[in-house]
């Protein structure tokens, strides 16, 4: 039994010896030919960097990872940017939440644009933290149009803006600008996307585009102070406004000739799709039946333009008259202020009248309903003769049915009041009666 056990473990050994002889010659007619002598890293024992590799998706290639250890993948995001699969990975798993179609997390509402020019809108974040010296610059531009704004010391005028006490006065100053004077841009005020920087002041700015396009649009300028005013661009890698897609940065001293606002999308790329912003947690679907941007949630209430937001409370100001005639109550539509004649669209308050002795009269105001005791009441009329005439009572606006009204005369010693009431509209006699009410001396 052994003699057989030590012929079968030799008869292996040799086996084993053969295999091990064999090298490439012995298989030469296997191989293909090489384009170049593969070498060997001696620490991962891998081939690296062979001659057919390549570097973008190429059909019958190998793909090699690229500097983020990603591995491209054959798909692009808005500016034609390839992405890897980590970044792919991501979209593809918020595309799948709920089964709704997810895009891109946005900034602020505003970069939402209803109607058929409509679509999502191109941003740009940044603040002041220092405030700038005369002659410093914020520039926005894209490839058809510059727009400079030169902070000064005088009043602001144009694409002047004037440098107020603080430097978050002088980014309200800044906004107000952009808004007024700006063809392609606007811009917005907020307190809630400190977060994007690494030191956040109390307010921040966000430039965004007017209409829907896909230009290269971003934001630099020259500053004295080269930490003055930062910036938060969204150009890189999946270019949408997620903290981990933002990159802070000084405000270039040049043009930095790469898009910086993140993700846009024209009108013809809309898919019936959600987005959330972050400024106040609203999520947003596009109907593309109306054309508009449905909300689907309300989100967080936000103060500001009259409205002050405390806790679970929610107060608005109030406009009070301070003279007769004057409009008061609580203003919805700020076209006044309470101390004037109000606007024709001032949006006040609905108030209810019980539609019987008070109603809304055609100029929308409280008035006595038409017909009703109050109505008829008419302003004290005065008489000049021993006693009161159907022709004083006439004289003095009393020409309706049912019309009353007080009469008073006054004379030396004397003063006489009366109550009347008009049965018809002529002055026959009977059609009044008059009672006199009291006697002074």
């Amino acid at each position: 039994m052994m003699t057989i056990f030590f012929i079968m473990t030799l008869v292996a050994v040799m086996m084993s010896m053969s295999w091990m002889a064999l090298g490439h010659d012995d298989h030469a007619d296997e191989l293909g030919a090489a384009s170049g002598i593969a070498t060997l890293d001696g620490s991962i024992l891998v081939v690296e960097d062979p001659a057919n590799a390549v570097a973008t998706v190429t059909a019958s290639k190998i793909v090699k990872r690229d500097g983020s250890a990603d591995i491209p993948v054959n798909a692009t995001v808005a500016g034609n940017n390839a992405i890897g699969f980590t970044q792919a990975q991501t979209l593809i798993n918020t595309a799948l939440v709920a089964g709704q179609n997810w895009k891109e997390q946005l900034l602020i509402a505003e970069q939402l644009l209803d109607g058929a020019a409509g679509g999502v809108l191109g941003a740009e974040l940044f603040q002041i933290a220092t405030n700038p010296t005369a002659t410093d610059t914020f520039i926005i531009k894209n490839a058809g149009l510059t727009e400079t704004y030169t902070f000064i010391a005088g009043a602001s005028s144009g694409f002047d803006v004037q440098i107020q006490g603080t430097a978050a006065l002088t980014l309200t100053e800044l906004i107000s600008r952009i808004n007024s004077q700006s063809a392609q841009w606007f811009a917005h005020e907020t307190s809630d996307l400190g977060d994007h920087f690494a030191s956040g002041e109390a307010t921040q700015g966000v430039v965004y585009q007017r209409t829907a396009t896909e230009e290269v649009n971003r934001i630099y300028g020259v500053q004295t102070v080269t930490t003055g005013i930062k910036v938060v661009e969204f150009g890189t890698g999946t270019q949408d406004y997620r903290l981990n897609s933002s990159t802070e940065l000084d405000i270039p001293s040049t043009d930095p000739a790469v898009a910086h606002f993140g993700v846009s999308r024209i009108f013809t790329g809309l898919d019936e799709e959600f987005h959330d912003e972050r400024e106040s947690n609203g999520i947003y679907r596009w109907d593309a039946t109306s054309q508009l941007w449905q909300q689907k949630d309300t989100g967080a209430v936000q103060g500001g333009d009259s409205i002050a937001v405390t806790g679970a409370t929610i107060s608005v100001n109030a406009a009070v008259a301070t003279a007769e005639q004057q409009y008061g109550g609580l203003v919805i539509n700020r076209t006044t202020d309470g101390t004037g004649t109000a606007s024709a669209d001032a949006g006040f308050l609905a108030m209810a009248t019980d539609n019987a002795v008070l109603a809304i009269n055609t100029s929308n105001q409280i008035a006595p309903k038409a017909g009703a005791k109050l109505d008829r009441m008419q302003p004290p009329i005065s008489f000049t003769g021993a006693e009161v005439t159907y022709a004083d009572l006439d004289g003095g606006g009393a020409t309706e049915a049912g019309d009353w009204g007080m009469t008073y005369k006054t004379d030396g010693s004397l003063a006489y009041s009366y109550i009347r009431w008009q049965k018809s509209a002529n002055t026959l006699a009977g059609d009044f009666l008059a009672v006199q009410m009291s006697t002074a001396s």
